[in-house]
């Protein structure tokens, strides 16, 4: 495990890196993962979105998304930064997300 709480699983076809971030009321670590060699990111409620997702696939930047998020998912000054760092390291193809609706990188398209 690297010193920031992340860490890669490899398993077969399978390669998981999680991404620790501080979430929850009480900025307790919540995690994500992105298997890289499908380019799934797994981004829990992270980058939720409003409405009902069901069915439905948006097409957005990454980036911008990533960038935009804001003191209310991550009240704390140095973490948002230290998370928004570690998502911009990353291109994910595809982002599932907790609640809302789904995305393809329209970036890397």
């Amino acid at each position: 495990m690297a010193a920031d709480g992340d860490t890669v699983i490899e398993e077969g076809d399978i390669s998981l890196k999680t991404i620790t971030y501080p979430c929850e009321v009480h900025l307790q670590d919540g995690i994500i993962a992105y298997e890289q060699n499908s380019g799934i990111l797994y981004s829990s409620d992270l980058m939720q979105s409003p409405g009902d997702g069901r069915d439905t696939v948006e097409e957005c930047g990454y980036l911008p998304r990533a960038e935009s998020i804001s003191p209310v998912r991550i009240p704390n000054e140095k973490g948002l930064e230290d998370t928004k760092r570690k998502l911009a390291s990353i291109s994910p193809r595809f982002v599932a997300v907790g609640h809302g609706f789904c995305f393809v990188n329209a970036d890397i398209m």
